[in-house]
């Protein structure tokens, strides 16, 4: 169990999980902590790591407000799960993306119960609960590549891309650190892609390159 737990696959995860969950859109919108939180528990990582890494990430990114926030959605969530059992899919994957759904829908609903509610807390909530849900599913398969990355030679291209976007939101949350002038988050960020290119081809290394592009661009820290 021990060696489960720190397996450098799961280390990776943890590390990733951490730097995802310091991130958010330009916007406000942080749906990142709980999706890949959700995306780790239908993956069936171990559960106090995740709680861990990722409510520190959210602390650290967002302050007492976001780490609440984030132990609130993580415990609701926990216990939809455990009052309604969730089945498999076709990956052995625990299928939680309609209790997520409801999850993110009271967190947004409390949230609005003790403001005064105007049209720009509406539609920043629809984006949360929308892209939420959206990067779960891209998530669930992108832990799924690096969990089983040591023992697993084949991977489809949503796979990869998916797993690839998901390092993208990691690198957003590295601090801006200049030499020579040039940006080290961008030169990780270029060696990632080549890396990407020349072990699935030239296609998905163009589109790993665009992902991480657009990313880098539209997160922040």
């Amino acid at each position: 169990m021990f060696k489960k737990l720190f397996s450098i696959n799961n280390i990776v995860l943890y590390i990733l999980m951490f730097m995802i969950s310091k991130t958010g859109f330009v916007a406000g919108v942080t749906p990142f902590a709980i999706a890949i939180t959700a995306a780790a528990c239908s993956n069936e990582i171990p559960l106090a790591p995740i709680l861990i890494f990722a409510g520190l990430g959210s602390f650290l990114g967002f302050g007492q407000v976001g780490l609440i926030t984030y132990f609130l959605g993580t415990l609701i969530l926990i216990l939809f799960a455990v009052l309604i059992k969730p089945r498999r899919n076709e990956n052995e994957t625990l299928k939680l993306g309609s209790r997520l759904f409801v999850t993110v829908i009271l967190l947004q609903v409390l949230g609005l119960v003790f403001k005064n509610i105007i049209v720009y807390d509406l539609l920043t909530s629809c984006i949360f609960v929308i892209s939420t849900l959206i990067f779960y599913k891209i998530f669930v398969n992108s832990i799924l590549v690096i969990k089983e990355y040591t023992i697993k030679d084949i991977f489809t291209s949503e796979e990869i891309v998916g797993a690839t976007l998901m390092v993208a939101i990691a690198l957003s949350a590295v601090p801006e650190i200049l030499v020579l002038g040039v940006s080290i988050k961008i030169i990780a960020a270029i060696l990632f892609v080549i890396f990407i290119g020349i072990q699935n081809g030239i296609l998905i290394g163009a589109t790993s390159g665009i992902t991480v592009g657009i990313i880098l661009r539209n997160i922040r820290q």
